[in-house]
């Protein structure tokens, strides 16, 4: 494990026999860690686990299922060590919903920008959704990288040339950059038309996106705040994904 020296941990089910051992490593190569753990009668939780470095760790007795509270747990944390869970298999037989609960809701709301439903954000999150197995297939794509963002520019050209004469807002490229897009979002007042016109030719499109950030529930305070861009941009735009290894032809008619 690389180390952590001097970095803010999180460690969630931070007093079982796995989370309180992270912390004792991450101590010991001089990390500031910090522990949750809701202590739930049969889950493993024990002050005895940490006897020795309790004086030396944050600790908190909190729930992931409490949105509100673990969203001040994360706040301003390096890495986050995501070990809370139900790992009973007699209970997840007789009930399911704290497996549903801790297990799935809990754990994604941390992985995937704190979302509660795609694009609202409900508590304060990170995009890390990368398992191992994704990690291994990127890898050996790594080579293929220059190829592959060469061919998005070259459909992203495609589509500038087509859309060029269209009542459409495109995204201008910067002077001296040479980017690699993966999407191509276009501005239009007339974006649901757009989406249904679109699809019914085959071409899938999403809106990126709906809800601007200072509205999330995890956003600043919007009083007198004016931001006419992310306003405009929440209710004109609309997204076609590029992928390196799509064929440029003409929509089924």
């Amino acid at each position: 494990m690389r180390s952590l020296a001097g970095k803010n941990v999180l460690i969630t089910g931070g007093l079982g026999f796995i989370g309180s051992n992270l912390a004792i490593r991450l101590l010991s190569d001089g990390a500031r860690v910090a522990v949750c753990d809701a202590m739930i009668e049969g889950y493993g939780g024990n002050f005895a686990n940490v006897r020795e470095v309790v004086h030396d760790l944050d600790i908190h007795i909190s729930d992931v299922r409490d949105e509100e509270e673990m969203a001040g747990l994360v706040e301003g944390r390096d890495v986050v060590f995501h070990l809370a869970a139900q790992v009973s298999h007699v209970l997840s037989l007789s009930d399911p919903y704290p497996d549903i609960d801790i297990n799935i809701k809990g754990t994604e709301r941390l992985r995937q920008y704190g979302w509660s439903r795609r694009d609202y954000s409900e508590v304060e999150g990170r995009n890390s959704r990368m398992d191992e197995l994704q990690a291994a297939v990127l890898r050996a794509k790594l080579p293929l990288l220059e190829a592959d963002n060469g061919r998005r520019r070259e459909i992203a050209e495609r589509y500038d040339d087509a859309f060029s004469r269209l009542p459409l807002a495109m995204l201008r490229r910067r002077p001296g950059s040479l980017p690699a897009p993966h999407l191509y979002p276009v501005r239009t007042p007339a974006r649901d038309e757009l989406a249904r016109h679109l699809s019914s030719r085959g071409v899938e499109t999403a809106i990126h996106y709906p809800v601007p950030l200072h509205f999330q529930q995890r956003g600043t305070s919007t009083e007198g705040l004016r931001i006419p861009s992310s306003f405009s941009g929440a209710n004109r735009r609309r997204t076609a994904r590029l992928h390196e290894t799509g064929t440029i032809r003409r929509p089924r008619a």
